[in-house]
């Protein structure tokens, strides 16, 4: 008996230090000195290799290449990364260090590969969300790119040249001019291409695209009434329906809603929709309204496809409407203000799961545009979660430069040349230079099931 007490007295003793260890290093790094972080956590790994004969650490590691990172050797970054993903190939950090690498260096195509593996992680894991925040900074990107092309070739796109099955949702107009309702119009945009979406038969474009191609015409919505402009935006969204209209609330508890579906062609003519009722049955409009619009196009929904449009994700109007508001400050880039909103939204419906996601999305959104450390941010993840130690921590993320985005894309990667657990190297030597770099193969695809 006092053999085992006199064990686990040890085993304590010795998890305390190691905790220990991983804070004195975790701390350097967040008051960036980077030099002694590493140290620490070469230390630790130096102690793993000891007494495993191998680096298993995939915490220290994790460090060891976050560290890497907010010094800009991407280079050895992605070493590290390679290492920690052949133990775990669904590492968050990992993943999202790696992605980082890549993206830093230019090679945009491979770091969407590793960003895109967010979908094989649980929402538990706090790298989860910046990996989809990086993706989004990345789509926003392509799309103003993509829709400042599309405004330089308008001459030479023809209205025939444009798919059958493509719709677009213009931004319905506030004919009351009441402020304080002028976030719904992206709202029920929002809502709508949701709805279109579920139907197979048909390609809907993104609001991002519509909001983008606004943003680069330097238009202000009231332009999406001008009859000669909504053709125009069927050609650059290139989608061949497009449906736009206006809503008041005349009394502050009613609400008239119409709608118009128009062909770019000119081939087909349809009738105008109109709606009205409370306004706390705004929801249900909306869905009657897309209905409507599929039944024009004669478009069959299958009873799934039927079921998921039917689905309502809130039926308290403020929350919907302080989720508008806070789609509003999303575009505008103001995401500390957009998530009081979602949040706010959150309050007033805790199952309004749109908001949930807009909310975990501007606030990772927010770090990263910041260019903030978030290992604190994490901690408040974890802490949140009730997790425990083990998925690592951040060091400082980076605003890549002009020069490293989207225009250059390489298909190629270069994850760097790692020794198995059997190596001879210390980790001494790994912090002097993380061996010399050879090209490999790309990774695996991204396995079917949790399993690994």
């Amino acid at each position: 008996m006092k053999q085992i007490l006199v064990i686990l007295i040890v085993v304590n003793l010795l998890i305390g230090c190691t905790a220990s260890r991983y804070n004195i290093a975790e701390n350097h790094l967040e008051q960036g000195r980077h030099q002694s972080a590493l140290r620490e956590y070469l230390k630790i790994l130096h102690e793993d290799k000891r007494q495993h004969g191998g680096f298993t650490d995939a915490e220290a590691m994790l460090g060891v290449a976050s560290t890497y990172f907010a010094m800009k050797q991407y280079g050895k970054t992605q070493s590290m990364c390679k290492r920690i993903l052949k133990i775990d190939a669904n590492n968050g950090g990992a993943l999202f260090y790696a992605g980082g690498s890549l993206e830093a260096k230019g090679k945009l195509k491979w770091a969407v590969k590793f960003y895109n593996r967010h979908k094989f992680l649980p929402d538990s894991d706090p790298y989860k969300r910046f990996m989809k925040a990086r993706l989004e900074f990345l789509m926003q990107e392509e799309i103003a790119k993509s829709m400042k092309a599309a405004i330089r070739r308008e001459r030479t796109v023809r209205p025939d040249d444009v798919p059958q099955n493509t719709i677009a949702v213009l931004y319905f107009l506030n004919q009351d001019a009441d402020p304080d309702w002028q976030a719904l119009s992206k709202g029920l945009a929002e809502m709508m291409i949701t709805d279109f979406a579920q139907a197979k038969q048909l390609n809907v474009v993104e609001r991002l695209k519509l909001q983008k191609l606004i943003d680069e015409m330097n238009m202000d919505q009231s332009g999406l009434a001008d009859p000669n402009t909504v053709p125009r935006f069927g050609k650059l969204l290139k989608a061949r329906i497009l449906i736009n209209g206006g809503y008041t609330i005349p009394s502050g508890a009613d609400l008239m809603l119409t709608a118009n579906i128009g062909d770019i062609t000119q081939s087909r003519t349809f009738e105008a929709l109109r709606f009205s009722g409370r306004l706390e049955n705004i929801f249900r409009m909306e869905k009657d309204l897309v209905l409507s619009v599929l039944d024009q196009l004669g478009i069959q929904l299958s009873y799934e496809e039927r079921n998921r449009i039917m689905q309502i994700p809130t039926e308290n109007i403020q929350a919907f409407k302080a989720y508008c508001f806070g789609l509003e400050q999303m575009d505008r880039g103001n995401y500390t203000l957009a998530g009081d909103y979602f949040n706010q939204s959150l309050k007033l419906d805790p199952k309004f799961s749109p908001a949930n996601e807009k909310l975990q999305l501007v606030e990772a959104m927010g770090v990263l545009a910041s260019n903030r450390p978030i290992a604190a941010s994490i901690r408040k993840h974890k802490a949140r979660r009730g997790s425990a130690r083990g998925s690592g921590q951040l060091g400082v993320l980076f605003r890549p430069s002009p020069e490293n985005r989207l225009s250059r894309i390489s298909s190629n990667l270069d994850m760097g040349y790692l020794p198995g657990n059997n190596s001879r190297e210390d980790a001494a030597e790994l912090g002097e230079d993380l061996l010399e770099r050879r090209p490999l193969l790309p990774p695996p695809d991204p396995p079917r099931t949790t399993q690994q």
